[in-house]
């Protein structure tokens, strides 16, 4: 993946959130996900195996778009190690 899905993975992305706001992901077919998307059932299995793909997608791609803004960010700012904010947690170096 490159970050951006395309017009099809973008439509059965819409077409998931948009039907988890009337049910819930388990009772989501993958015909009325495909109908909703306005796709054919062909169209989803090119590009998924199942519905947990879509999710998979769908964060993976907000993930690629945070990490190149926060890095477009650091590009613009001039602030020392000592001057960037600490994080609240501790994360072990081996993570």
């Amino acid at each position: 993946m490159n970050g951006k899905p395309n017009k099809a993975q973008n439509a059965f992305i819409n077409a998931l959130l948009q039907l988890m706001k009337e049910k819930a992901f388990d009772q989501i077919s993958i015909s009325e996900l495909s109908e909703n998307a306005q796709y054919d059932r062909r169209t989803f299995y090119r590009y998924f195996q199942s519905k947990s793909d879509i999710l998979y997608l769908y964060c993976a791609s907000l993930l690629h778009d945070s990490f190149f803004s926060v890095s477009a960010w650091k590009d613009t700012v001039s602030l020392s190690q000592s001057e960037l904010p600490r994080t609240v947690v501790d994360v072990p170096s081996s993570v």
